[in-house]
């Protein structure tokens, strides 16, 4: 059972891994992709949850290669989390609360709103928690204790895979690791409303997010930035844990944040700053979309949002996305261009 499990957690990081580096229109790449989709679809059997997971996933894929959908990769992340997290906890032997079965329910709801790819165990399971509102979930207070408990745990683990790569700046499976970390407390905080927290955790995946597709090296200022951001967010679960503060509406850490977003637009300008240096929003225009993405808990693409508040029409923002992929996409070339005449020197 073991080397089984074992099995699993390989094939789901690789792909992880695979999706990390997909891009939009790549059959070749969505070939692998669906590949793996299915090889640990079949490793996971008999285990009704994280095969459910599997099956959307599959299915997921499925749908992609008979039309593109722009927000395939983040979708399909999603998923990778989940499961990655509901095998964690079989492994562990711990129970997985009603409102995480919530959270992946209607993540599989939204690929396949008749669950028919689950196993009858799965459609049980996960039905009963569907039940359950998002209001209900947060009310209940064994479930942030259960948040909490997990979140400090992995923020345990946050603290020695940064010292590692203190001392191993190279080392990307630390980063993929602390990746992974922060992005699924994200999710959380954006299931149960802790957007504080969420807004945090967002920020930091965006750095780690750079780290982890070599776009940036790590550096001492990159693992003290991290360190930073560690201790805010124990802190702030040190918070919601004795209630000290309102969940709902918190105190945004903006000084730490702003040095996040400083560090990150060097390398890649968010489309709200391209927004701002075009003229279309106001710096204030700009904190109220990223207060409103917070709130839907990072479900909603900053642009969508623009658009919704007619800041900026759809085609305005088709074009600044195209701008910033061929922004990073001549980063790339120019890097790889210096690192051929390096070698010839």
């Amino acid at each position: 059972m073991a080397k089984k499990t074992k099995k699993i957690e390989e094939v789901v990081y690789e792909l992880s891994d695979l999706l990390l580096h997909f891009d939009s229109g790549d059959l070749i790449g969505l070939t692998d992709i669906s590949v793996k989709a299915q090889e640990l679809s079949k490793e996971c059997e008999g285990k009704p949850i994280i095969h459910c997971i599997s099956q959307s996933l599959v299915l997921l894929i499925e749908k992609e290669f008979k039309e593109s959908n722009s927000d395939f990769v983040r979708i399909a992340s999603t998923g990778v989390d989940y499961f990655i997290e509901a095998n964690e906890a079989i492994e562990a032997k711990k129970e997985f609360p009603d409102w995480k079965k919530k959270r992946i329910a209607d993540w599989v709801q939204s690929i396949n709103p008749t669950i028919k790819i689950c196993d009858d165990d799965a459609k049980e399971k996960i039905s009963d928690a569907s039940k359950l509102s998002k209001a209900e979930s947060i009310i209940q207070s064994e479930h942030l204790a259960g948040f909490v408990s997990d979140a400090k745990d992995r923020l345990s683990r946050v603290e020695e895979l940064l010292l590692l790569l203190d001392e191993d700046m190279g080392n990307l499976d630390f980063i993929k690791e602390l990746f992974r970390i922060f992005h699924t407390i994200k999710g959380e905080c954006g299931f149960l409303k802790l957007t504080t927290l969420g807004s945090l955790t967002h920020n930091i995946e965006n750095l780690l997010d750079l780290l982890r597709s070599e776009k940036i090296s790590v550096t001492t200022q990159v693992v003290d930035l991290l360190l930073r951001g560690l201790d805010y967010a124990k802190n702030m679960l040190q918070q919601i844990e004795e209630n000290q503060i309102n969940i709902e509406n918190p105190t945004i850490i903006d000084s730490y944040v702003a040095s996040l977003n400083n560090f990150t637009n060097e390398t890649r300008p968010t489309i709200g700053s391209i927004m701002i240096q075009k003229g279309l929003i106001s710096e204030t225009e700009e904190q109220e979309i990223l207060k409103q993405q917070a709130i839907s808990g990072f479900k909603t693409r900053f642009g969508e949002i623009a658009v919704e508040n007619k800041y900026v029409d759809k085609k305005e923002v088709d074009e600044i996305l195209t701008h910033q992929k061929q922004s990073l996409q001549t980063d790339e070339k120019q890097e790889g261009y210096s690192d051929q005449e390096q070698a010839k020197k």
